[in-house]
């Protein structure tokens, strides 16, 4: 690509103008807005998997907690049944 004072020039208002710019040539464009617009077209279904994983995450970890959390208690539960039945012997 041959670079010119007129493609610097032009490259420095694009810049300037955050992507929003007209040419000659072109037209009138916002350049940023229409990258965007494909961008999130193409990550649309990316993050809907990611969203999905995040959501299946959170349930595991939710229902191991729960798990753990349950286990203690019961377990706890007997410690202290064992501890009144042994002191309550003295």
């Amino acid at each position: 690509m041959l670079v010119t004072d007129s493609s610097i020039a032009s490259y420095a208002a694009f810049c300037r103008n955050f992507g929003d710019y007209e040419t000659p040539k072109a037209g009138r464009h916002n350049w940023n807005e229409e990258a965007m617009e494909t961008m999130v077209v193409d990550m649309e279904q990316p993050w809907l998997d990611v969203h999905s994983a995040l959501q299946a995450h959170r349930s595991r970890t939710r229902n191991s907690m729960n798990e753990a959390l349950l286990w203690s208690l019961t377990h706890l539960g007997k410690l202290l049944e064992h501890d009144l039945r042994f002191s309550s012997r003295f």
